[in-house]
């Protein structure tokens, strides 16, 4: 039988775990962002008619 501590430091691993896992997904999604906001600023500067 697992007794108390053995219990808390699974809680412990479980809990960093997940929260690392958020914590990647958002950097992920901020990333993934600041890709789409760079593509599209390159898009808009190379479509920008030049005047004569």
């Amino acid at each position: 039988m697992a007794n108390i501590s053995q219990i808390n430091m699974a809680a412990i691993v479980f809990e960093v775990q997940r929260s690392s896992r958020s914590e990647a997904k958002k950097e992920e999604l901020c990333r993934q962002e600041m890709e789409n906001l760079s593509h599209n600023q390159l898009s808009t500067h190379y479509m920008t008619p030049i005047s004569a």
